[in-house]
């Protein structure tokens, strides 16, 4: 999400060292300024092809002539078994025809430094002439894990560590956690009424947020391997689940998120939205229970809809079951764009990564919309307490809505 709401950087950046007098204590402070605005660049870059690159980190790199400012050249990794950022950017070079000698490799995860189903790149880099190599997070892959840096010092290239942190730990918080435990980050999503209402009820309008929240959601799905919702909210919304309201620049290279579906006994329709076949994603998978009756899932499988059992639990999809089998499919992460059932279940068993809420301020409320079968959602301990449970909480303004997110669960 962060990378694609930061300000693009563009071919020149502005506030090159050269020009004006400093102390060598402002030269640091504007060298570390201008690494920064080229890793939000780097960063832009990296959020291009979305959750495409699963299970592979989504990392963009620039070239960056520290004297004037000026990008020289970019890439970034589209697809796994694909070219790395790195290697990418070195094959822009060359079309470009521009020299690398001197200059600094900014990028937002450490060059990997292992043969993989492409050749390292942290002695690509080297050999490359950088000057300098600046990356936001070492990469926590045992095969690398500080071995790209290592690489890089002792071929004489200066290596810095940590300009955009903040903004690569959250585009990769997906990836982090998949890397050290084989399973997704999970980021739920609840919009809702500030009394809790998830939804209004029969005949009512089904969007409770506005067009900013709208924007926001579907840059959260652009970036997301899988979108999850229970079988209630198949029947009930019938949504689409794909990434549509989207920058130029994003829309460049469609991609669209696995649609995944729980229902315990696969009795959701074949012919809903989400199981429209999509050409810039992968197919709809439907997870059901191992208690599911014989040959339950037919009927899906001749709409070409992925179908896979777990065990199950209390008569249900076992929800740590279905994450794992995700993981072990290489879906590093997952947004939950379910009802309240789901919601308060994974709350409930302490499986939520990430919390985002968005909090409605534009929404005439029905009378009696209780009788019209809305849903207020409840979770654990009740609204409030959850959102104050929130780490590292933000909390923005989205036209008339309000977004308050934050991390759950232990650290790491």
């Amino acid at each position: 999400m962060a990378s694609l709401r930061t300000e693009a950087a563009g071919d020149r950046l502005a506030g090159a060292l050269s020009g004006s007098p400093h102390s060598d204590g402002d030269a640091d402070r504007d060298a570390w300024s201008l690494l920064e605005r080229a890793m939000r660049r780097a960063l832009d870059l990296a959020a291009r092809p979305g959750g495409r690159t699963s299970p592979n980190p989504n990392v963009g790199a620039v070239a960056l002539d520290e004297r004037t400012g000026r990008i020289l050249a970019e890439g970034h990794h589209r697809v796994p078994g694909g070219a790395h950022a790195e290697r990418a950017l070195l094959e822009d070079a060359a079309r470009r025809g521009v020299e690398l000698g001197g200059s600094t490799l900014v990028c937002n995860l450490e060059p990997c430094a292992h043969q993989g189903r492409t050749p390292p790149c942290a002695p690509a880099v080297a050999a490359a002439g950088f000057a300098r190599v600046a990356f936001a997070l070492r990469d926590p892959n045992p095969l690398v894990a500080g071995r790209g840096a290592a690489i890089l010092r002792e071929s004489g290239v200066e290596v810095v560590e940590g300009p955009g942190e903040a903004g690569a730990r959250r585009l990769l918080e997906g990836y982090l956690r998949w890397i050290r435990w084989r399973l997704p980050f999970v980021h739920l999503k609840m919009a809702v009424l500030p009394d809790g209402t998830a939804y209004l009820g029969r005949g009512l309008p089904r969007e409770l947020s506005g067009s900013a929240a709208r924007r926001l959601v579907h840059g959260w799905r652009h970036l997301s391997p899988a979108v999850m919702v229970g079988a209630g909210t198949l029947r009930t919304d019938d949504p689409l689940l794909t990434a549509r309201e989207l920058p130029d620049e994003v829309r460049a290279e469609p991609w669209q998120p696995r649609r995944v579906v729980l229902a315990s006994r696969f009795d959701v329709d074949a012919a809903s939205r989400a199981f429209r076949p999509s050409p810039a994603g992968p197919p709809p998978l439907v997870i059901g229970s191992s208690e599911a009756p014989p040959g339950a899932e037919e009927a899906l499988g001749r709409a070409a809809v992925e179908t896979a059992r777990v065990p199950a639990s209390k008569g249900r999809v076992d929800l740590a079951a279905a994450l794992g089998l995700l993981g072990a499919r290489g879906v590093t992460s997952v947004l939950v764009e379910g009802g309240p059932a789901l919601a308060d279940a994974l709350l409930a068993a302490g499986l939520v990564d990430r919390l985002s809420v968005i909090l409605a301020g534009d929404v005439e409320l029905p009378r009696a919309r209780a009788s019209e079968g809305a849903l207020v959602w409840r979770p654990p301990g009740g609204l409030a307490a959850t959102l104050d449970r929130l780490r590292a909480r933000e909390e923005e303004p989205l036209g008339p809505d309000r977004l308050v997110t934050g991390l759950l669960g232990a650290e790491g």
